[in-house]
C-alpha cells in the first residue's frame, strides 16, 4: 500500500524544491564571466552554496518521492509560503557573506532585492558585476514571485492555493503552469525590449540589462550610485530624456496587474479602460503631478520644464513601488512635494502586479465603500442596493466582508506603519523622515532619507528586513503563519 505524506513532513519535501531551485538561482550571475572575466576569482562564492544548495535541496524533495501527497491543511498553505521565503532570503544570502559583508547586511541586501524594495547598504559602483547582476536576478524571480516560477515548470495539484498565498489574487490560464509561462514570456519580452532601448539611447549594455530588470520588477537597484538620475551628465540631453521616457514606461508595466498585460496583448483595451485601478492611477497621478511640479517650481527654484519633468519620473518611481532616482536626495524636496511621495508609496502599484504596498485596487474600494456608506445612510431605511466595482472589464458584486477584509487590512497596514515609525523615531531620527523610511520599505519602494546606511544601528536595519519581508508577503500570511506555528507548538503537532 503506497503511503501518504502530509503535514509537516510534507511541507519539508516542497521546500527542498524551492531550496533546490535557490541553488541554480545563485549560480546565474556565473554567466557574467563570458563578459567579464577578470572576476573569474569571484566564482566559488556563487558556485560553492548554489550546487550545496541544490544538493541538499533534491535530497528534501526525496521525502516525497514514492508517497501519495495528501492535501496541505488550514493554513499550512501560508507556512509553507512564508518558511519558502525566509529561507530563500537565508541562503541567497551566502554570498555576500563569502564577499566579506557581515550577516545583517547581507541578508538586508537579500530581502531589498527578492522583496523588490531595491534600497542597499552598498556602495553599488564598487560591487562586481556578477554581484550586480545576482541582485537584479533576484529581484526579477522575486517580483514575479517564487511560486509562479516554481510551477512555470512543475505543476502541482495545490499550486494555486500556494500563489495565492504568496500574494496573487489573478490567474490567466485554467492552468496555473500554463499562466506562469505566459507571464514569464511577457516580462522576460518587456526586459529584452528595454535593455534594448537603453542600449540605443546610449547605456552601456550591462547597465541596460539591470536597469530594464529593475524597473520591470519595480526594484529600483542600479548600477549606478545616482540611479537613472546619473545619465544626465553622461549622455546628451535627448538621450537622457529618452532613458528616462523607457524607464517610466517599463516600471508602469511591471506595476500593471499581471492580467492586464494578457488583455493588452489579446487586444482588449476596454477591459484596461474599465477597470477601477486604472481609474484610480489616473486622478491620483494627474493631481499629484500638478500640486508636485508647482511645488518644485515655487519653492524648489526649478524651472517649469525640469519641475515637470522631474515630478513625472519621481511620481511614477514613487507610486510603481520602484525607487528608480533621478532626484540626488529626497530629503531636499520641499515639504509637499515629500508628503506626496509617501502618500504614492503608500497606495502602490495595481493587484497582481511586481508593485508593492496597500495596492490601488484596495484603495479604490475603499473610497467606493466609503461612498457607500455615506449614500445609505442618507437613503430611506427600506432601500436595498447591490455594490459592483469594475474589474477587468466587468462589474463584479462588492460583499459586505470584502469590504471588512479590505478595510481591516489598511487598518492593520497603517499600524505597522506607524509602528516602525515609531521604532526609527527611537534612534533619534524625525517622525517625517521615520515615516518617510518605513512607507518606503514596507512598500518596497527603495527611497531613502538616510536612515538606511551601512553603519545603521542593527536594530535599524533588523526593522527594515522585517519591514520589507512583511510588506511582500502582504502581512496577513505571516500573522496566520505565526498563529498556526504557535497552535501546532500547543497541541505538539509538529514532530
Amino acid at each position: 500500500m503506497q503511503k501518504t505524506i502530509k503535514g509537516y513532513p510534507l511541507l519539508v519535501g516542497y521546500l527542498g524544491i524551492f531550496i533546490a531551485f535557490t541553488g541554480i538561482l545563485m549560480c546565474i550571475p556565473l554567466l557574467m564571466l563570458f563578459a567579464y572575466p577578470n572576476e573569474a576569482s569571484d566564482w566559488w562564492k556563487f558556485a560553492v552554496p548554489g550546487v550545496c544548495a541544490f544538493i541538499f535541496g533534491f535530497l528534501l524533495t526525496l521525502i516525497l518521492r514514492g508517497k501519495k501527497v495528501e492535501r496541505m491543511q488550514r493554513f499550512e498553505d501560508a507556512l509553507f509560503i512564508v518558511f519558502m521565503w525566509a529561507i530563500t532570503i537565508w541562503i541567497a544570502a551566502v554570498p555576500f557573506m563569502l564577499n566579506g559583508a557581515d550577516v545583517t547586511r547581507s541578508v538586508f541586501e537579500v530581502t531589498a532585492g527578492i522583496s523588490t524594495t531595491g534600497v542597499s547598504t552598498f556602495v553599488a559602483e564598487n560591487m562586481s558585476h556578477m554581484f550586480l547582476f545576482y541582485r537584479s536576478v533576484l529581484m526579477f524571480f522575486g517580483g514575479i514571485g517564487l511560486v509562479l516560477v516554481i510551477t512555470s515548470t512543475i505543476s502541482d495539484r495545490y499550486g494555486m492555493r500556494l500563489y495565492q498565498a504568496e500574494g496573487h489574487n489573478d490567474k490567466l490560464m485554467s492552468n496555473l503552469a500554463k499562466s506562469a509561462r505566459l507571464i514569464l514570456s511577457i516580462y522576460a519580452g518587456y526586459i529584452l525590449v528595454g535593455t534594448v532601448s537603453f542600449i540605443l539611447l546610449g547605456m552601456d549594455w550591462f547597465e541596460a540589462l539591470n536597469h530594464s530588470i529593475s524597473a520591470v520588477a519595480t526594484g529600483g537597484f542600479s548600477p549606478k550610485n545616482g540611479s537613472i538620475g546619473a545619465y544626465r551628465s553622461l549622455v546628451s540631453q535627448t538621450s537622457a530624456i529618452g532613458i528616462e521616457i523607457t524607464a517610466m514606461i517599463l516600471m508602469l508595466l511591471g506595476a500593471t496587474s499581471f492580467a492586464i498585460h494578457a488583455f493588452l496583448f489579446r487586444g482588449e483595451i476596454k477591459k484596461l479602460l474599465k477597470h477601477n485601478e486604472f481609474h484610480l492611477f489616473i486622478i491620483v497621478f494627474v493631481v499629484s503631478l500638478v500640486l508636485v511640479a508647482l511645488n518644485l517650481n515655487t519653492i524648489g527654484g526649478e524651472t517649469l520644464e525640469f519641475s515637470f519633468r522631474d515630478s513625472a519620473f519621481t511620481l511614477i518611481s514613487a507610486i510603481t513601488t520602484t525607487g528608480l532616482q533621478v532626484i540626488p536626495s529626497v530629503k531636499a524636496l520641499p515639504s509637499l512635494t515629500f508628503v506626496v511621495i509617501i502618500i504614492l508609496m503608500i497606495i502602490g502599484g495595481q493587484l497582481g502586479s511586481t508593485a508593492g504596498a496597500i495596492k490601488q485596487g484596495r484603495i479604490s474600494l475603499a473610497l467606493k465603500s466609503s461612498y457607500w456608506y455615506i449614500r445609505d445612510k442618507m437613503s430611506h431605511s427600506r432601500t436595498v442596493r447591490t455594490n459592483f466595482i469594475a474589474r477587468y472589464g466587468t462589474y463584479d458584486v462588492v460583499t459586505d466582508v470584502e469590504i471588512r477584509h479590505n478595510y481591516a487590512f489598511i487598518f492593520m497596514y497603517g499600524l505597522i506603519l506607524l509602528i516602525g515609525a515609531f521604532i526609527f523615531m527611537g534612534f533619534g531620527n524625525t517622525f517625517d523622515d521615520s515615516l518617510f523610511e518605513i512607507a518606503s520599505l514596507l512598500g518596497s519602494t527603495g527611497y531613502s532619507t538616510g536612515i538606511i546606511h551601512a553603519n545603521a544601528p542593527l536594530a535599524v536595519l533588523w526593522t527594515g528586513i522585517v519591514a520589507m519581508f512583511v510588506g511582500r508577503l502582504e502581512f496577513t500570511v505571516v500573522v496566520i503563519a505565526a498563529v498556526k506555528i504557535l497552535s501546532d507548538i500547543r497541541h505538539k503537532e509538529i514532530i
